[in-house]
């Protein structure tokens, strides 16, 4: 297990460098020879263990750490979470708050403490990498090891990432749906505001709504000068002005902005390119098969798989309560039966809005393969 290198006990130098260096020289790697192909599976069945036995002995490895450079926590067994007591740069993504404290779930406090940067107490102990496991991931966790493989990979390489709750999931859907019901009028407004403040807008609904965008723009600068005393007539000469300006130029160019223009769209003329030619006529050849209906009589036969995540692109300003997912997750393990078309058919009309859905598959060897599914 690993020790704690209590106060006025330090390492020096040499000593931490080779803790570190035999740390991060560490592979898992499954070991065995070639076999004849009668014992193909005893190969596999040796690999896996040679595998598991090797992720064991990682776990046991002495951590080097300083202990101001790690966030502190209490794991408070009876409602299974860890209390955050001190916070050391940023958590990221994760956790939750009650009564103005914040908690970690399990999993979440796992892959802190394997990062290095969560110090985990426990009856005034501190938990090691092995103990977190075998603490962590317990019949009372949301999740399991396989699952907890599978959401260590996504968080490690930079996705944001999530356990599914289909009802959080529909009231989120919902109440963004019931915000887009603004009226144009109101949004453009809003985007004028944000555009003035110097602040991020959407300038799709300015250049897909340009001639509301003037006038509103017209309509706000009077206004503006009404509420400050000022003589709008000038102002009102400028519009007019402006209006009759480059009468020369065809109506439908008026005050629009060259990124309106239409006429020698770029995208119309790469297609004529020799490169784009010929993998159009590649992908001609493709033959598709529609997917049929399915009965309720046969979706009566089929498993009813559940989603285990969602996973969303990461975002410098991510919220739960705002942000809706670009993929969902189905973790299974190696000897679990991959979907069908009937029941990967079932998900997708299960979902509240529809995203791609990924198939993640833990092996024996805890090594995951994935698999996207999307839909037309």
């Amino acid at each position: 297990m690993s020790k704690i290198i209590k106060e006025g006990i330090l390492l020096n130098g040499q000593q931490i460098f080779e803790a570190n260096k035999k740390l991060e020289e560490y592979s898992i790697l499954g070991k065995g020879s070639k076999e004849k192909q009668n014992e193909v599976f005893t190969a596999e069945d040796r690999q896996s263990d040679s595998t598991i036995e090797s992720l064991y002995n990682l776990l046991k490895i002495e951590r080097v750490y300083l202990t101001n450079k790690r966030s502190k926590g209490i794991y408070e067994k009876e409602k299974n979470r860890v209390k955050i007591m001190s916070i050391v740069g940023k958590l990221g993504v994760i956790g939750f708050f009650e009564d103005e404290q914040m908690y970690l779930k399990p999993h979440e406090a796992l892959l802190l403490i394997e990062m290095n940067r969560l110090e985990v107490t426990y009856d005034t102990v501190t938990i090691s990498v092995e103990q977190a496991y075998s603490i962590f991931l317990t019949s009372k966790c949301e999740l399991s090891l396989e699952d907890y493989i599978v959401y260590s990979y996504i968080s490690r390489i930079g996705y944001i990432i999530i356990i599914h709750d289909p009802e959080v999931d529909k009231e989120k859907f919902k109440l963004l749906e019931e915000r887009k019901k603004v009226s144009k009028e109101d949004e453009m407004i809003w985007c004028i505001l944000m555009q003035k403040l110097n602040m991020p807008y959407s300038k799709e609904t300015i250049e897909s709504n340009y001639d509301l965008y003037v006038k509103t723009k017209s309509d706000m600068d009077k206004s503006a000068a009404i509420i400050s005393g000022q003589d709008t007539d000038n102002d009102n000469m400028e519009v007019d002005n402006a209006k009759h300006d480059n009468s020369n130029e065809p109506p439908n160019k008026k005050f629009k902005p060259n990124a309106l223009e239409e006429d020698n769209n770029f995208l119309d003329i790469l297609k004529t390119e020799l490169e784009y030619l010929s993998y159009r006529q590649i992908f001609n050849k493709f033959s598709y098969v529609t997917r049929k209906t399915f009965s309720e009589f046969e979706y009566d036969k089929v498993r009813n798989l559940k989603f285990t995540f969602d996973v969303f692109l990461p975002k410098m300003h991510f919220k739960r309560t705002e942000h809706l997912s670009n993929y969902r997750i189905i973790v299974l393990r190696s000897n679990e039966e991959f979907p069908s078309n009937v029941e990967l058919q079932r998900l997708r009309e299960n979902q509240s809005y529809e995203v791609p859905i990924i198939i993640a598959v833990v092996s024996e060897s805890l090594s995951v393969h994935f698999s996207i599914c999307t839909f037309k």
